[in-house]
């Protein structure tokens, strides 16, 4: 007798409508999506990166068009700075920018704290 009760238990379960969980998971991917855009920088965010850090400071040392769609960064024993640009990932089709990904050595001649070329 028990088991012929869990058993109809289990076929009532399973011949739940799906809708009844639709709601709840469409508020609970609606209330995360505003958590996630309120907390964490995107792209067009017009914020500075800060640092955590009271020791340190974000500064801008290049952009575009010097630079575009930086991957990766280096500094070596000279100073010099090494950055990775990756130009070829999912590239448009009207795109006319270089052919291959670089890595080119940004250079501050004035010593003002900003790239005036690279190599």
């Amino acid at each position: 007798m028990i088991v012929q009760r869990n058993r109809k238990r289990q076929e009532h379960r399973l011949n739940e409508s799906p809708r009844r969980w639709t709601t709840p998971l469409i508020l609970m991917a609606w209330i995360a999506s505003l958590l996630s855009a309120a907390t964490l920088p995107t792209a067009f965010s017009q914020e500075a990166p800060r640092s955590l850090d009271p020791d340190l400071e974000v500064t801008l040392f290049a952009r575009e068009p010097l630079v575009a769609t930086p991957t990766g960064i280096a500094i070596d024993s000279k100073g010099r700075i090494f950055v990775a640009l990756n130009q070829t990932h999912f590239r448009p089709d009207d795109y006319d920018g270089p052919e291959r990904d670089q890595i080119v050595v940004l250079f501050d001649d004035d010593r003002d704290g900003k790239a005036d070329r690279k190599h």
